[in-house]
């Protein structure tokens, strides 16, 4: 495939992640990923039952660095994406997906879960290294969410929005010139999500 021709301070503002994974270069991380393009849109998870836990989807930092450049994964400062709740086995209790930022060189992750707990009711957490510390519950009527993550720039702490609506305190996270990575999450098996926008922004 041809190099990409990047400017020496890398490109930098809000890019599309969703296009990222649709390019030849990461084609060979979605032979065997449960993300898929369908029906314009993109999904993430499987319709069957499993006894697994999370499943986890993110970009390796090689594939930032080189569509990106100029370390790539050290200058993300706010991830985003716009998720659906597709369908879910009957069976399965655990309803639950949302967006973090990992770690490059720990793989500490903090973010953002919606679980959907009643046919019209979600509980929206702070997602820390695998533990959900629940915040609130809203009532809805499909479950949409505009999912946004910050990161500040002097701390590296990371502030978490559910439709442009903070939720809950700033979590500690890695210092702010770590390198990581835009994370997707479902509960894996018989939860499937889809992905209509999901973007990182570099400065």
């Amino acid at each position: 495939a041809p190099t990409l021709e990047l400017p020496a301070e890398g490109l930098q503002g809000s890019q599309n992640l969703l296009e990222l994974f649709g390019s030849a270069a990461a084609q060979p991380l979605l032979a065997d990923s449960s993300f898929r393009r369908q029906d314009g849109s993109w999904r993430l998870g499987s319709p069957s039952a499993s006894d697994g836990e999370t499943l986890f989807l993110y970009p390796p930092a090689e594939l930032l660095e080189s569509n990106y450049g100029n370390e790539a994964a050290s200058r993300i400062s706010r991830a985003q994406a716009e998720i659906t709740l597709q369908s879910t086995n009957p069976a399965e209790a655990d309803v639950y997906f949302g967006i973090a930022f990992r770690s490059v060189s720990g793989g500490e992750i903090a973010g953002i879960q919606v679980q959907q707990v009643g046919s019209q009711v979600i509980s929206l957490a702070l997602y820390q290294d695998g533990e959900a510390d629940f915040v609130t519950q809203r009532s809805v009527n499909n479950v949409i969410a505009r999912l946004r993550l910050d990161r500040d720039s002097v701390s590296g702490a990371v502030s978490a929005y559910f439709n442009d609506a903070l939720v809950g305190d700033a979590m500690q996270f890695a210092p702010a010139d770590a390198a990581i990575l835009p994370v997707l999450f479902v509960k894996d098996g018989g939860v499937v999500i889809g992905v209509s926008a999901w973007d990182a922004t570099l400065e």
